[in-house]
């Protein structure tokens, strides 16, 4: 995911490694390389200039998988059930 500032000088790219592995490496391996990144961005879209480019841990996933968990809680299922019959 990719989200730009409203004068669209700066972006905030959010990755996920597949299987999640080496999250961390992944992300500092792009950080190093920005300037690269920056210039293929410009290049390729026809840019004078290109927005400046953050690269995070996209924790989305995480946090959608933990949701789940606690939904799926028997507890929690119970009032969910209790509320639907309402």
């Amino acid at each position: 995911e990719v989200r730009m500032s409203p004068d669209l000088r700066q972006a905030k790219v959010y990755v996920k490694p597949l299987l999640g592995e080496d999250e961390a490496k992944v992300v500092k391996a792009l950080q190093v390389n920005t300037a690269f990144f920056q210039r293929e961005v410009a290049q390729r879209l026809g840019l004078k200039f290109a927005p400046k480019l953050q690269f995070r841990a996209d924790e989305s996933f995480d946090e959608a998988f933990r949701i789940d968990s606690l939904l799926d809680d028997p507890k929690v299922r119970r009032d969910l059930d209790e509320d639907e019959s309402d």
